[in-house]
């Protein structure tokens, strides 16, 4: 677009006015690859960042993005290279770690990637919902101790959410804390009585004896079942 004069309005803008409009064009290009991400054109949305990668470089928020639409294209080196950049444009902001984190693990950085999420879980000991990401991660590489310890910490600073103690009953149950396991799934049931999940797991915990069960409790939730859930019966 030209001025009266026939220079760019560009030339014309003062500094404080062009940081603006690039802050407003670097927002409508990642609401345009994350909407690509969400509606799973991939190499729409990594041919995307290709082109605009150049250009922002220091963005944390396009190099994330920029990571994941590579990470579903199949080109790895591209996701891990885009995963240190965002991580080196926002050091102290977890996401960029995780990301960080799981792009080593599809690379083969594997103790890297573990020595960065260890790093992680103890910045990240007072965040109830980043312990459970990290609990996830750790089941990634199948560290059911670790990702034990996370979820129970979550736990730990959310008590009375029924999902955080679900959780921390499953991975009870991965290491045979039966037990432990059951008076969780216990919890679970008295902060939410419609989670039916929960009645299910714990009745699949060990073989019950004619005594000791839950039949007259499934029989009366079965009556409370709504119409809509007949798979939950």
């Amino acid at each position: 677009m030209l001025t009266a004069e026939g220079g760019p309005v560009a030339d014309r803008l003062p500094p404080s006015a062009l940081a603006a409009q690039s802050d407003m064009d670097l927002r409508k290009l990642l609401e345009e690859i994350a909407g690509l991400l969400r509606s799973s054109q991939f190499a729409a949305a990594a041919a995307l960042c290709r082109r605009v990668l150049p250009g922002h470089e220091g963005s944390a928020s396009l190099q994330l993005l920029a990571s994941q639409a590579f990470q579903q294209v199949g080109d790895f080196d591209g996701m891990l290279e885009c995963a240190r950049r965002a991580a080196a444009a926002e050091p102290g902001v977890p996401e960029t770690r995780l990301r960080l984190v799981e792009a080593g693990l599809f690379c083969g950085a594997t103790a890297a990637a573990l020595d960065e999420l260890a790093a992680l879980e103890r910045r990240s000991e007072s965040d109830h919902a980043m312990m459970q990401r990290i609990a996830e991660m750790y089941l990634r590489c199948a560290n059911h101790v670790a990702a034990n310890r996370c979820y129970r910490r979550s736990a730990e600073l959310r008590p009375d959410d029924a999902r955080y103690v679900y959780n921390l009953a499953s991975s009870c149950v991965a290491l045979g804390a039966i037990d432990e396991a059951e008076s969780h799934f216990d919890r679970v049931i008295a902060l939410d009585p419609r989670d039916f999940g929960a009645y299910h797991s714990r009745a699949t915990l060990r073989t019950w004896s004619a005594r000791d069960n839950h039949i007259e409790e499934m029989t009366a939730l079965v009556q409370r079942l709504p119409d809509a859930h007949p798979g939950q019966v």
